[in-house]
């Protein structure tokens, strides 16, 4: 007669563990393709809409984590996580800096691809660690409520801990991704421009921008997918970076949640 020697608890948080890679797995895939959307919109080759494009596609991707988990955060509430300042001053920052950025950027490839890169990067470890907070239950609903700024807490943990970990491994990968091909920057740059054109995205009007993002998806851009596909199967292989990241994420933000909770605080 056999008999099982098994260890239920263990054989359950085994499961549990698959389950948690799995779920890690398709989240990497996701943050990275909205991180690649990110990535190519310094390359718009039209003025204020690639500023526009950048910071709309990171607030569809950010309330899209938030709404994964359940939480729905409001329309201010990602603004202020966002730090996007007055309408009016950021067209007179764009007026005055955006010739000269083109000119670096159509000078130096290089330059170019530094842009994309930090514009991914930032999006990638900002969505990671998001959503790394509230599926360990670190940031809930309850953190959420009603008040404005109630992102704001999140968004010094994510920015302290970005600050903390060496993000070079992570650079010199994306780097390699993006700066393999000076077209497909070019290419993907202008698709995505036109593509928010073509959707009524207007570089004068703001909210046509916001609404045309939220009808981009990764196949209008051409190799999006396959980029993304290789970069996710090389970061997976790196989780031990990932695992940095978090474990980061979670002292800073252990430290703002005792900092609030001090009657000096």
């Amino acid at each position: 007669m056999s008999t099982t020697n098994g260890n239920p608890q263990k054989s359950t948080n085994t499961a549990s563990s698959e389950d948690e890679d799995k779920q890690a797995r398709i989240a990497l895939q996701r943050i990275i393709t909205m991180s690649l959307l990110a990535g190519l919109c310094p390359a718009i080759p039209i003025p204020f809409l690639d500023d526009m494009a950048l910071r709309f596609i990171r607030k569809r991707a950010l309330r899209s984590e938030f709404e994964r988990q359940g939480l729905r955060p409001g329309r201010a509430q990602l603004d202020v996580f966002l730090q996007e300042r007055s309408r009016l001053l950021g067209c007179l920052s764009s007026i005055l800096i955006y010739p000269i950025k083109k000119l670096f950027r159509k000078v130096s490839f290089v330059l170019a691809v530094k842009d994309c890169v930090d514009a991914a990067s930032w999006t990638f470890h900002t969505l990671w660690m998001v959503r790394h907070a509230m599926v360990k239950g670190l940031f809930s609903n309850a953190d959420l409520g009603v008040e404005v700024d109630a992102l704001r807490g999140l968004r010094l943990a994510v920015d302290a801990a970005s600050q903390q970990v060496d993000t070079r491994p992570f650079h010199q990968m994306w780097k390699r991704a993006l700066g393999a091909s000076r077209a497909w920057i070019r290419q993907g740059g202008r698709a995505l421009g036109k593509m928010i054109r073509f959707k009524g995205g207007r570089s004068t009007a703001p909210e046509t921008v916001e609404r045309a993002v939220q009808d981009v998806e990764p196949l209008d851009i051409g190799e999006v997918d396959e980029v993304a596909n290789r970069l996710g199967e090389q970061m997976w292989a790196e989780r031990g970076y990932l695992r940095a990241v978090e474990r980061a994420f979670e002292t800073h933000w252990a430290r703002y949640r005792a900092a609030s909770a001090s009657p000096t605080s």
